[in-house]
């Protein structure tokens, strides 16, 4: 069963990057993921749910830096594939856009997945994604600077004659030197 969706986040993308790269942390937000132990570089063992049981699952997660895309795949156990990708907006906000494809293990899992009786709703783990993301202090923002405004003029009046002099045979010779 293949679902998606997408959600508007009110945090710069370097800040919701940053929060994501701790995979182990996506048990707080993705709801069929009970916990999650690092193995190996790009590989974790995820408890997830299936059914009434849970299986211990293999995954290998990637993480696409030039298009803020973190793709992941189970090795063993149950399929289980997806991608979370991370959209600018305006700067200031995160569009995060999450796709899941799972396939049942077995013949009734199927079959259920067929009627409708099992539905994975993906936008529960996007609203775990964005608590996740929202419980993050808010980024410093720099001032605005002011066109037009006078720039300050440093004081130079306060040094003598001999620091002056030196401060120019400093700079010549670092120039010239």
């Amino acid at each position: 069963m293949s679902d998606s969706a997408y959600v508007v986040v009110n945090r710069p993308l370097s800040v919701i990057e940053s929060q994501l790269w701790t995979v182990t942390n996506w048990a707080s937000c993705l709801q069929d993921v009970v916990s999650v132990r690092r193995a190996s570089h790009e590989r974790y063992t995820m408890e997830l749910m299936a059914g009434r049981g849970i299986d211990e699952v293999l995954v290998a997660v990637r993480w696409n830096a030039r298009h803020h895309r973190f793709a992941w795949k189970a090795l063993d156990g149950p399929s289980w594939t997806g991608q979370l990708q991370l959209h600018p907006v305006n700067g200031r906000r995160t569009r995060v856009t999450l796709e899941v494809l799972t396939v049942p293990r077995t013949f009734l899992g199927s079959v259920a997945d067929l009627v409708g009786a099992r539905r994975r709703d993906v936008t529960q783990d996007l609203q775990g994604i964005q608590d996740l993301i929202m419980s993050l202090p808010e980024p410093v923002r720099p001032g605005r600077l002011h066109v037009g405004a006078p720039v300050p003029e440093p004081d130079l009046g306060a040094l003598t004659a001999s620091e002056q002099a030196e401060l120019d045979n400093v700079s010549l010779e670092a120039a010239f030197g």
